[in-house]
């Protein structure tokens, strides 16, 4: 199996490096060739499910794959569609069974097998940022305890409330951001009834804070300003690890918990038509 997954990480790879002008592997044309090429074989077997299949529902769909949702009685007919496709195309096809998915978009959602096991993708993902899987190492691992404890509270039903007084790992309550060019982080707090701005690092990992200040993204040249977090809510500047009790990091959990009910306020209405078996 270990085998298997190396040959296919490889091979994504290799796609996904041909799109990159700072790659050995980069063909923009093999890339358009191989989406587009994807693009319609996938059109041409949802097209047919769609045509011979009632009442079935196209939930998603990208370049390599699509999810489905149709009566079992006409599992028959799935079949057939999709062998005759593989027979057309000379390709293979994988097959997932899915008891639930929660879909805010093709790339972003979180996926129930009927195994049990789940996937978690996008701004869902926690598992292998956690982990440090390798494919991994370069994306954002901000705000992990968002992505977790949706997860949680989809697939084990635990109230948000509950598993973040229940999971106080510093480093999951962290957002990681940068600049580049003319701009910077500037550290803006009251003290005393006086600002007090403190330039920062380029590279920059915060929390939010009862206690904290706002830190801004100042362009050196003209002057702009953005927030890094528009609004009242406070950051704490955390790029020196400091072990403390939990209680002395002072973190606002209402920002927390009101990052991850927008989203559920987001999902709950769709996930109330998708959630069905399979």
């Amino acid at each position: 199996m270990a085998i298997i997954e190396g040959f296919k990480e490889a091979a994504n790879a290799s796609y996904g490096n041909s799109n990159s002008i700072h790659s050995w592997l980069y063909d923009p044309k093999y890339t358009m060739e191989t989406t587009i090429n994807g693009q319609l074989l996938i059109t041409m077997l949802v097209e047919q499910w769609i045509l011979n299949i009632p009442e079935a529902q196209l939930l998603q769909t990208n370049t390599d794959g699509a999810t489905l949702r149709f009566p079992k009685e006409y599992l028959p007919v799935y079949e057939e569609i999709c062998k005759a496709w593989e027979i057309t195309t000379k390709l293979t096809l994988e097959f997932a069974d899915y008891q639930a998915m929660y879909i805010w978009d093709v790339n972003n959602y979180i996926g129930h097998y009927t195994s049990g096991k789940v996937k978690c993708k996008g701004r869902f993902e926690w598992e292998d940022l956690q982990n440090h899987k390798v494919s991994h190492l370069s994306k954002n691992k901000s705000h992990l305890i968002v992505s977790k404890a949706l997860f949680n509270y989809f697939i084990h039903d635990i109230p948000p409330e509950k598993y973040i007084s229940e999971n106080r790992n510093i480093y999951d309550y962290c957002a990681g951001i940068r600049v580049k060019g003319d701009w910077k982080f500037v550290q803006s707090c009251y003290v005393k009834g006086k600002l007090v701005e403190k330039d920062l690092q380029a590279t920059l990992r915060y929390y939010i804070s009862t206690t904290g200040c706002k830190i801004i993204k100042r362009n050196i040249s003209d002057g702009r300003e953005i927030q890094v977090e528009a609004g009242t809510w406070l950051q704490q500047e955390f790029n020196i690890y400091e072990e403390k009790p939990w209680e002395s990091y002072n973190v606002d959990d209402s920002y927390y918990l009101n990052e991850i009910y927008k989203e559920i306020n987001n999902l709950v209405p769709v996930t109330n038509q998708l959630k069905m078996e399979f």
